[in-house]
């Protein structure tokens, strides 16, 4: 029994997440491995297999896919220490915030804005909010905080805000440029109560600023419809405004969304409240973030167990300070030039806040007003 149990052991440690089914058939990630029968014919036995595999996972703390605890935590902490920056293990407020150790020393929040977003692919049960920042030195985007959260309610964000301000000592005296998200209610909710207590003022919506590809999205839902197009251009009024709700009750809901000021200040010029310096910049699109998300799910596998990806998420997290150490003795990080290009999508020169003029994108050779 004893050489079945070292054998069996000396499989697990290195793929712990390994199912019985797995063990059994000689299936992992997707690639062939050799069977557990081979060890021992016995292991044939589906029952018998999966006894000794969840005996030897418990007995040596190995984390399977659906087998985390507080000890695995624990180890994690060690084995990543100084990433961790708190741990919220409430049923109705759970919260695992990491961070980039001495981020601070190599991006510019007062240059470039950070870029939030939720993806729920990650664990199972929980979602993952991440906050990335472009730096010049990698010349992309990096990941400096992330957090596990259980929901995506206001309260949720209230507390993800505070501890990513205090972990990198943001006061916003001219300290932090803005923040880039799309126009989940309860993230601006979060944002705006989380700035509020730490300044005591009410000027939050200068440093927030929504992603232009999530508007478009919307926009095009609406635009596609021909009758629509035609009675929104033609007229830009109080009786056109009537005519949508007569005509299209269920574009209202859309028109007071984009209608409340703490959305139409992040996107639109003429109405904007974000400082000059955010609002100019560049950067309009989450696709930094979502770049992140791609990469990301390649090391990873989805739906898996808490401890396992974040095991993961910290070891991208460690690759990343790896990169920043490698700059600063002067390794290069790319072959040729030392960095690419950063693509960024040319700015249009008119104002996408502007009514367009009549068929415009029906008639080939009628240009669009431009607006300086």
């Amino acid at each position: 029994m004893w050489p079945i149990n070292n054998s069996l052991r000396s499989w697990l440690c290195p793929r712990p997440d390994i199912t019985p089914k797995g063990l059994v058939v000689g299936h992992y990630q997707g690639a062939y491995t050799t069977p557990v029968r081979d060890i021992d014919e016995s292991l044939q036995n589906l029952d018998r297999t999966r006894y000794l595999r969840s005996k030897i996972l418990k007995k040596h703390r190995l984390a399977g896919s659906q087998e985390s605890s507080i000890e695995d935590l624990y180890s994690l902490q060690q084995d990543f220490d100084g990433y961790f920056a708190e741990c919220r293990l409430l049923q109705s407020n759970t919260s695992i915030a990491m961070h980039l150790p001495s981020a601070s020393n190599f991006v510019d929040f007062k240059a470039h804005p950070v870029l939030t977003d939720v993806t729920f692919g990650v664990f199972k049960g929980y979602h993952l909010c991440s906050s990335v920042i472009y730096s010049k030195q990698l010349a992309r985007h990096v990941l400096i905080f992330a957090a596990v959260i259980k929901n995506t309610r206001s309260r949720t964000f209230k507390n993800y805000f505070p501890s990513f301000f205090s972990t990198f000592n943001i006061s916003f005296n001219n300290d932090f440029l803005g923040m880039v998200m799309d126009f989940s209610t309860a993230q601006i909710k979060g944002f705006r109560m989380a700035y509020s207590k730490l300044t005591k003022r009410n000027d939050e919506l200068k440093y927030l600023k929504g992603c232009f590809a999530h508007y478009m999205r919307n926009v095009d839902k609406v635009d596609k419809v021909d009758k629509h197009h035609d009675l929104t251009i033609s007229t830009y009024n109080r009786s056109a405004r009537g005519d949508l709700k007569s005509q299209f009750p269920e574009a209202m809901q859309r028109l007071k969304f984009w209608s409340r000021r703490s959305v139409h200040s992040m996107i639109f010029h003429s109405k904007s409240e974000m400082n000059n310096k955010l609002l100019d910049h560049p950067t309009r699109t989450t696709n930094g973030i979502e770049s992140y998300h791609n990469d990301l799910y390649r090391v990873i596998r989805r739906k898996r167990g808490l401890v396992p990806n974040l095991r993961a998420i910290l070891t991208y997290m460690q690759n990343s300070k790896a990169a920043f150490r490698s700059y600063a003795n002067g390794f290069p990080l790319y072959y040729g030039k030392r960095a690419p290009k950063r693509n960024v999508a040319s700015k249009r020169r008119c104002n996408y806040d502007e009514p367009q003029q009549p068929n415009a994108k029906r008639q080939k050779n009628t240009k669009t007003p431009e607006t300086t």
